[in-house]
């Protein structure tokens, strides 16, 4: 006995919500992500340049005003400690003498160290542009947006990023949000016209906004194309 064959069709999808689904997929295709720009987040800079401009800078961070006290200036009695001769020790005149604990320092700092390091802004700025190619290039720099609050909040802002040290850079998109990252330990934020090399090496991520991205490459642009 033969048995009936029976065809199976697929549901139809409304031509509404077909139409929904090609409008979604159009405003998804239309929205662009932002990308780094090759001519900062792309350059390949001396190493020897980069260790430069940082020493330059980790000297220019300090005020170098550290001071020790010399054995003239603790507050010891210059009295001799025992006889010249016949004690079997060494000879020792004041307790005042480096080599008696609580006496002065010698060849310490003295607080009028010269701060002669510098470097042009040519310099500085490939550095780094250079720096910013390294973290880019290990997929540790990513765009964000700031996130817009009623009212400063610390424990909002702490839930939004990891424990590792994290720089923000923004270009005064909100003000809330500027507060409330300055007191979580593990963050840094800076304007984009502040960025400087020194900042750069010292955190592990970067975090930047579409404006702050703008505004940081036109910064460096102008002065690396001179």
């Amino acid at each position: 006995m033969a048995t009936k064959k029976t065809k199976t069709t697929a549901p139809k999808t409304p031509s509404s919500r077909k139409n929904r689904v090609i409008a979604s997929k159009a405003k998804q295709s239309s929205i662009q992500t932002p990308t780094l720009d090759p001519k900062v987040f792309n350059l390949d800079v001396s190493p020897a340049l980069i260790n430069q401009v940082l020493h330059v800078y980790k000297d220019r961070s300090h005020q170098d005003t550290h001071k020790v006290k010399t054995r003239g200036e603790v507050n010891r009695t210059t009295k001799k400690v025992y006889k010249q001769k016949g004690t079997g020790n060494a000879r020792h005149g004041a307790r005042s003498a480096p080599i008696y604990v609580g006496g002065g320092v010698s060849h310490g700092p003295d607080g009028i160290q010269a701060r002669n390091l510098k470097v042009n802004k040519k310099m500085a700025a490939k550095a780094l542009a250079g720096l910013l190619t390294n973290r880019a290039r290990s997929n540790s720099v990513a765009f964000f947006e700031i996130t817009t609050f009623k009212t400063p909040s610390t424990k909002s802002v702490k839930g939004l990023f990891d424990s590792a040290n994290t720089l923000i850079i923004h270009s005064n998109e909100s003000s809330d949000f500027v507060k409330s990252a300055s007191n979580v330990g593990n963050l840094t934020i800076i304007n984009a016209s502040a960025v400087n090399p020194l900042v750069i090496a010292q955190n592990e991520i970067i975090k930047i906004t579409s404006k702050a991205h703008t505004d940081l490459v036109t910064r460096l642009s102008a002065i690396l194309k001179k």
